[in-house]
């Protein structure tokens, strides 16, 4: 008796089967956030009117989440972010010195209130918002001393989300995908 073959393809059916459960099939979900452009500006976004702004600047947000989305603060599973102003500046989790993310209200699984600020050194972005609020915060400053500030009074800006497959999964499926294959074609 020939116990190999049927041990590879027990193996491949095991592989299918975790796939097919719920755990395994976890991915990161990227959010991002694209503001609407400043209304108000003060600082660098200026254009030396207070009030006025210089440029179509406006905060964007991009975040990737290992773990569902919960209301509550979300800066421990957030394993990459990118905040910029279209000034090129940009704020990373490997430039920042500090960093949080607190995700206030959901409905049908959207961000609908948030609170998210990242900080080198002295300079720190925010983005806090709410989807019924015609009125958001948004601004890259410096302690003391004001680089760049901006409202909107359009409303705040769009979430989009997407999900990508842990390589680990598709890996999985693969295998037992090829173990059923191969006992199928052996019968």
């Amino acid at each position: 008796m020939n116990w190999r073959p049927n041990f590879l393809s027990a193996i491949g059916l095991l592989t299918l089967l975790c796939v097919m459960l719920p755990g395994t099939l976890r991915a990161d979900t990227v959010y991002t956030y694209t503001g609407n452009d400043y209304t108000t500006c003060f600082g660098t976004y200026s254009n030396g009117t207070p009030g006025t702004c210089g440029g179509p600047y406006a905060l964007s947000l991009t975040f990737v989440l290992t773990t569902p989305l919960v209301v509550s603060d979300i800066t421990a599973d957030v394993s990459t972010f990118s905040f910029t102003d279209g000034t090129g500046l940009t704020l990373t989790n490997a430039n920042s010195s500090s960093y949080d993310f607190t995700v206030l209200g959901i409905t049908n699984g959207a961000i609908t209130q948030w609170n998210m600020n990242a900080c080198k050194d002295i300079a720190c972005a925010t983005s806090a918002g709410t989807a019924n609020n015609p009125v958001t915060v948004e601004d890259f400053s410096v302690t003391g001393k004001v680089i760049g500030f901006g409202d909107i009074a359009s409303g705040p800006g769009t979430w989009t989300v997407t999900s990508t497959p842990e390589p680990g999964s598709l890996l999985l499926l693969g295998s037992g995908l090829c173990a059923l294959a191969g006992r199928i074609r052996r019968r």
